[in-house]
């Protein structure tokens, strides 16, 4: 008696083909949720990622690749004369913090100068809402002017500073419409601020100056210029980041190859930046960034907790308005080599070594709150790139050939923290507690002042000789920068 089987062959090798379709798709299923890593068989990305769409141009990058407007139209002559009257050699202004006798001899002119905001009216602005470089113009114009005037208002520890309706209602409006902070910005004294030279050539580090300073010194200039020079330095890797995301298939020799390219080039253009970075000591001395720069740089919250509130007259919860000042975390460049490394700057991720106890103090949300400071076009580069679901991280964790150029790029971002450090110290750390040199008016009256104990905490009285040095929003600024080194440090795959 012959055994019949209870299915058809054909039934069965429809069952073994199904099988291992189902297979494929399960394996390839895990594949993109837990690494997202595609299949080398995957066809061209749906969306093809274009930086233009998010006004980063292909030369100059986040810089606008047109040069920002110099003036407003006539309307606007309030705002605009009066930063004429600020921003040149004889500045009717003078830092508020300064005593020395040429300080005071502008203190009249900068108590009238404030005046004329006082009672002036609040301008419409709806003219401008169609137009991003009028926009642009007018958040530089009017960021500028608050920080003008409030800086150049001898200091009361413990009273609110008060901003006018006629600078505040319309900083708040603009800034609403771009999508950014009411306050000065990386944006407003680097991207925002530059001129050609010579309008006839293209934009380049030899051919740009910036229209609005505070100091309206040479030290001032080479600031934003090396701040500026990072940022063109930088554009062949966003070029790079952006061929990595139009990959149609990663899997392949020939497509590994490609993004180990991307990795290399990624890492040479990081290493330029270090040494762009360390060039500013050569054409910036770190007194008068201390002392005579920095100060016009702070936020409301500049001093940590202890800071006196900015109040925006006419402005509805302006207590919560992002008044931090302007920051190099500000850099949407930096934000984009991040997020394209994933560097885990929020300590979200549990990776190794853990955070050290310092880590763990440090402000996880800085980064993050810094992105609020940027337009909010450049917001959406980064989010898009954070949401790309071929995290390159993965990618080369998944295939061993592409682990040390991935390893070269996370190790010359390190590198750059580790210079960024180093500057930081010098400019600012050393500087809060060394003597100032001979012809620095400010720094000699806070260290006399600090001798007389009279520079106390308003909430404790304490002596403020050994408070931490803090940077942008009231971090300490050594906790803070090392905290972000070591979270680069972190990102680092084991072979």
């Amino acid at each position: 008696m012959s055994f019949r089987p209870a299915f058809p062959h054909t039934l069965l090798r429809e069952i073994a083909s199904a099988t291992s379709h189902l297979l494929n798709w399960i394996i390839s299923f895990f594949l993109h949720v837990l690494f997202a890593v595609e299949p080398a068989h995957n066809h061209v990305p749906q969306r093809q990622f274009n930086l233009a769409d998010f006004d980063v141009d292909y030369t100059t990058g986040f810089l606008p690749a047109r040069p920002p407007i110099s003036r407003l139209s006539a309307e606007f002559e309030l705002w605009e004369q009066a930063l004429d009257k600020a921003n040149c050699q004889n500045s009717v202004l003078s830092l508020g913090e300064d005593y020395s006798p040429e300080a005071l001899a502008k203190r009249d002119s900068s108590a009238q100068w404030r005046a004329h905001f006082q009672s002036a009216p609040v301008l419409p602005t709806s003219s401008l809402h169609n137009d991003v470089e009028l926009l642009r113009r007018a958040h530089h114009v009017l960021a500028f002017l608050v920080h003008f005037y409030v800086h150049s208002t001898p200091p009361t520890p413990t009273q609110a500073v008060h901003i006018p309706a006629s600078l505040a209602v319309p900083l708040v409006t603009v800034s609403r419409v771009l999508g950014i902070a009411p306050i000065l910005t990386f944006a407003d004294t680097v991207l925002w601020n530059y001129a050609l030279i010579d309008p006839t050539q293209p934009l380049s580090p030899t051919n740009m100056r910036f229209q609005t300073l505070f100091t309206g010194t040479q030290d001032e200039t080479s600031f934003y210029l090396c701040c500026a020079q990072i940022e063109l330095r930088g554009v062949p890797a966003l070029r790079a980041i952006s061929n990595y995301e139009n990959l149609a298939s990663i899997g392949d020799n020939d497509s590994l190859a490609k993004v180990a390219c991307v990795l290399e080039d990624v890492a040479a253009v990081i290493n330029d930046l270090t040494s762009t970075l360390q060039s500013v000591r050569c054409t910036c001395e770190p007194s008068v960034f201390y002392h005579a720069i920095r100060p016009w740089f702070r936020g409301s919250d500049a001093s940590g907790p202890e800071s006196p509130n900015w109040v925006f007259e006419g402005v509805e919860d302006s207590d919560r308005l992002d008044l931090s000042g302007p920051s190099a975390g500000q850099s949407s460049l930096m934000h984009s080599l991040d997020v394209f490394l994933d560097v885990d700057h929020s300590l979200e991720k549990p990776r190794l070594p853990a955070p050290s106890e310092q880590n763990q103090r440090a402000d996880h949300k800085f980064m993050k709150r810094m992105q609020r400071y940027m337009p909010s076009i450049h917001q959406n580069f980064l989010q898009f790139l954070s949401a790309t679901p071929r995290c390159v991280r993965n990618v080369a964790r998944c295939h061993p050939s592409l682990i040390d150029p991935y390893n070269a790029c996370v190790t010359a971002l390190k590198q750059f923290r580790d210079a960024h450090l180093r500057v930081a110290c010098l400019y600012v750390v050393s500087m809060s507690r060394a003597a100032p040199k001979p012809g620095c008016p400010v720094g000699a009256m806070m260290l006399k002042m600090q001798a007389e104990g009279a520079l106390t905490c308003p909430v404790t009285g304490e002596s403020l000789k050994r408070q931490p040095v803090r940077g942008t929003g009231g971090n300490e600024l050594s906790l803070l920068l090392k905290a972000c080194r070591d979270a680069t440090t972190r990102t680092l795959l084991d072979r």
